[in-house]
């Protein structure tokens, strides 16, 4: 079977990440073919050792170089040497960050992120599976074109 898995940035070490990581890994072993849709991946932060397993297709934002970087999702969540959170680099990005939590970068980043992957996902694929919101935009525009 061919399966399409979507994903929102692959920049840090978390759950979701790990999640659809093991998913594709474990699906592979089964002898299906998995390939992975996202706008970024940090091979070094983001478990290396399993994604230097799998087919990952990065499909950059239709935006990339024009947008602020307190936007970006390598610049969402910086972590100090100790792997703490570190400070905001601007009071608006703190304020923002605080009064809407991660749905602040949705709309400027993700969203059209999530359109632009979904539209460029060839045809062919018996499944299309998405993961952490808002990538089911993407499997959305993945299907209805």
């Amino acid at each position: 079977m061919k399966i399409a898995m979507i994903s929102t940035p692959l920049v840090g070490r978390g759950g979701g990440q790990r999640q659809i990581l093991k998913l594709a890994f474990e699906l592979q072993k089964f002898g299906h073919e998995v390939e992975i849709f996202t706008s970024a991946v940090n091979k070094e932060k983001c478990y290396h050792e399993i994604i230097e397993k799998l087919t990952i297709n990065v499909i950059q934002h239709p935006l990339e170089n024009q947008i602020p970087n307190f936007f970006i999702p390598s610049e969402i969540f910086q972590k100090d040497d100790d792997g703490h959170e570190a400070a905001e680099s601007s009071s608006l990005r703190a304020w923002m960050r605080r009064a809407m939590g991660r749905h602040f970068y949705t709309i400027p980043y993700e969203l059209p992120s999530m359109i632009n992957i979904g539209r460029k996902i060839p045809k062919g694929f018996d499944i299309i599976n998405n993961h952490n919101f808002p990538s089911e935009w993407a499997a959305f525009f993945a299907k209805k074109d």
